[in-house]
């Protein structure tokens, strides 16, 4: 009698302790208790950023190049995804020796009224040739005007790239 005890009580708890769990049901009531509402939102985005000649200018699929000149050049970045991207890698090459050059931008949103002058706030000055991130946080459909200003004629070719790691919000992936 002592033996089907020992054996009954073994049945129960190998029955309990091995039972199968389901991994659904139990994510989704762990998602309940930290979700009064009981909904959990999942998402998806695109971040999109390209150099072009005008603020509403579609995406060439391309690098941007500008024509051979000396003088004040414009063109803008732009974003057209769902996520906002907290920094671009923007890369200038230019065939031609421009000698000098200024490269400047204004606030997001903002144009230029004059030559180095932006029509609110003041512009900001960055590197002029090779490969530089730029930190600006653009959010999605819209876009920030430069000014390109060679001493010497030169036709720039401005590219453009964003990598996961300059988009916000940064997202978890859970295993």
């Amino acid at each position: 009698m002592k033996t089907i005890r020992i054996a009954l009580l073994s049945f129960l708890i190998a029955a309990v302790t091995f039972a199968p769990v389901d991994l659904e049901q139990s994510n989704a009531l762990v998602a309940r208790a930290n979700n009064a509402s009981g909904t959990l939102s999942v998402g998806t985005g695109t971040f999109i950023a390209y150099a072009t000649t005008s603020s509403s200018g579609a995406n060439p699929n391309a690098p941007l190049t500008l024509s051979n000149t000396s003088g004040a050049q414009y063109f803008y970045i732009r974003s057209t995804g769902t996520i906002a991207i907290t920094a671009v890698t923007a890369t200038i090459s230019y065939a031609g020796t421009p000698s000098t050059t200024t490269l400047l931008y204004c606030n997001e949103q903002v144009t230029f009224s004059a030559r180095h002058t932006c029509s609110s706030g003041s512009s900001t000055s960055l590197p002029t040739t090779g490969t530089f991130a730029i930190s600006l946080s653009i959010q999605p459909n819209a876009w920030y005007e430069f000014e390109l200003d060679l001493k010497k004629a030169a036709t720039p070719t401005i590219g453009v790239t964003v990598s996961s790691s300059q988009i916000r919000p940064g997202f978890t992936t859970n295993s």
